[in-house]
């Protein structure tokens, strides 16, 4: 049902595992499309883990 895969695109792993689907499974290339939306995902996850991370540091190196 299109309610059902609504909430699965709200996922950031569905575009993945798709993109992997494609280049592994299926031996083609994924389109500009699926290129831009997982670079999307990645660098907003990365700056989000480094802005994270800056923020937390003087504490951080506590437990290590």
């Amino acid at each position: 049902p299109e309610t059902v895969m609504a909430v699965v695109r709200l996922n950031p792993l569905y575009y993945f595992v798709g993109y992997f689907r494609k280049v592994v499974l299926y031996g083609t290339l994924p389109s500009l499309y699926e290129n831009l939306i997982c670079l999307f995902f990645a660098l907003s996850f990365l700056l989000t883990g480094l802005l994270v991370f800056k923020k937390t540091q003087d504490r951080f190196i506590l437990y290590i």
